[in-house]
């Protein structure tokens, strides 16, 4: 009776610290969880995606990795989603995310790295419990192309 009241209270006490509990501690570990994005979007989301997008190997469509989805983001998530299977109309929801997560080659609790097929670009992520970086890299040289925040 008294370990029952104990664990009760210890129980309680965690609570009202407002411990989160361990799984929801853990970082993003790919993309299953990222916003629907589409044409006129903007912002964080939009870079990753762009980032995979060259690392697919539609680079020269996307152009710049900006974190505006205009035309060329537009036609290279069309054209990736066609590759893939998938219904090509440029709106990348969870299915187009959780595509782009099959192709993560490392995975940790904090980082993983996205690359599509032998392309010449890796786009590495890093994430803790409250952000997320990205940066685009040519592997040849280990240049950094892009890099910034997703969230």
């Amino acid at each position: 009776m008294k370990r029952k009241s104990v664990t009760l209270l210890l129980g309680a006490l965690v609570a009202s610290l407002g411990v989160a509990s361990a799984a929801s501690a853990y970082p993003a570990q790919d993309f299953r969880s990222f916003p629907t994005v589409k044409s006129g979007s903007t912002g964080g989301y939009v870079r990753a995606l762009q980032a995979n997008l060259w690392a697919s190997g539609y680079s020269s469509t996307v152009g710049n990795v900006d974190g505006s989805f205009g035309s060329g983001t537009t036609s290279a998530a069309k054209s990736y989603q066609s590759r893939e299977g998938l219904s090509a109309d440029g709106v990348v929801g969870s299915g187009t995310w959780a595509n782009m997560s099959n192709y993560l080659v490392y995975n940790t609790e904090v980082s993983f790295w996205f690359q599509h097929y032998s392309t010449t670009y890796t786009a590495n992520y890093l994430s803790t419990e409250t952000s997320m970086s990205y940066s685009l890299v040519y592997d040849p040289t280990n240049s950094v192309i892009s890099s910034g925040r997703v969230y």
